[in-house]
């Protein structure tokens, strides 16, 4: 495991310009609201990078990792989704890019990860996660070709 893509979903792989599907809560069938031209362009990523992806997004904390693997491989994705962030515990007050602490949290208990990007249409990480490795989307287009590209550059091909 030497390439890891932090993968959010909503804002992402799930967009506001996408197809939102009407049972979006329901359980079995969460992959209908996956917006397609997002699945291949991260299929795209997966494919000339042999990245495996890591959930980073809210949605590890109401479905387990075989449910994300479900949902993923039934939206037609390409890619390995190997695990989910954890969910750091921090005091009241404190402040701490949440999101760049849980990637940096995953990547300490993974040593075997040689290079990673961030993919997510939030800025709560640390500067520099935000300045090297963030391939930020906004939540109306989610992952783009522009964005695939920009996270490609950051990994690497094969």
């Amino acid at each position: 495991m030497s390439k890891i893509i932090f993968l959010d979903i909503d804002g992402v792989i799930c967009t506001m310009g996408g197809f939102i599907h009407p049972d979006y809560n329901h359980p079995s069938k969460c992959w209908h609201s996956f917006h397609k031209p997002a699945i291949e362009q991260l299929n795209r990523i997966t494919d000339k990078t042999g990245a495996q992806i890591v959930i980073s997004s809210t949605w590890r904390n109401s479905h387990a990792l075989k449910e994300l693997q479900a949902f993923f491989k039934q939206a037609g994705t390409t890619g390995d989704i190997i695990d989910r962030t954890p969910n750091p515990e921090t005091a009241p007050g404190d402040y701490e890019p949440l999101r760049g602490l849980e990637v940096n949290l995953w990547l300490a208990a993974n040593k075997q990860v040689d290079t990673y990007v961030i993919i997510d249409d939030d800025n709560d990480f640390t500067d520099e996660q935000k300045k090297i490795l963030l391939v930020k989307t906004t939540a109306i287009d989610g992952l783009t070709a522009k964005a695939a590209d920009q996270a490609i550059q950051i990994l690497g091909e094969f």
